[in-house]
């Protein structure tokens, strides 16, 4: 399918927010970003701010990463696997929820938008079949958010399954960790 048509399908709120991405000048997209430690910092804090707790540094390293820098600062990065087939968004994660002033919130939001229309034209060059956004939580309302800005770019929602084994030291530490965020959240 030709760049066009992929761009012609996203809806007009999407088409909207990459075109301003393309002009904001202050605004630099890296494709295959090596500054992996400041992305995971970016991820950390993203989903501790969730209640939730963060995937080990060791699985993310396999991943491709595409960011977004404002005036040099890190701002969105998306956290990509590669297939032989498709490419997978494997964690979206920004700055928007930390942030409070609402131009540079807007700012982080187009630049995000920016970074899955650069991981399409990507997937296009690499010869990829699919570009696959990842999960969509359409049961947590904190994720409401996440499942509209996926479905902007398609409608399409495909079911996954997942079996996942977690041993019973890997629940000990799970729910040390757990506690930890609790007593972050109260001593902050």
């Amino acid at each position: 399918m030709p760049l066009e048509e992929i761009f012609s399908k996203f809806n007009e709120t999407a088409r909207k927010k990459i075109r301003r991405s393309e002009r904001e000048d202050n605004l630099k997209i890296l494709i295959e970003d090596k500054n992996f430690e400041e992305a995971y910092k970016l991820y950390r804090d993203h989903v501790r701010a969730y209640g939730e707790i963060p995937e080990s540094r060791e699985e993310l390293k396999k991943c491709i990463i595409f960011s977004a820098y404002l005036r040099k600062e890190l701002i969105s990065a998306i956290f990509c696997f590669a297939g032989e087939e498709s490419i997978r968004a494997k964690i979206i994660c920004s700055k928007r929820f930390a942030e409070s002033e609402q131009e540079i919130k807007k700012t982080i939001s187009n630049a995000t938008y920016g970074l899955i229309w650069e991981i399409s034209q990507y997937a296009k060059e690499k010869k990829y079949k699919y570009f696959d956004l990842g999960s969509v939580n359409l049961d947590n309302p904190a994720r409401q958010g996440n499942a509209q800005f996926k479905k902007s770019f398609s409608p399409e929602i495909v079911n996954e399954y997942y079996y996942v084994h977690k041993s019973g030291l890997y629940k000990i530490f799970e729910k040390l960790i757990k506690i930890k965020l609790l007593l972050y959240k109260l001593l902050k």
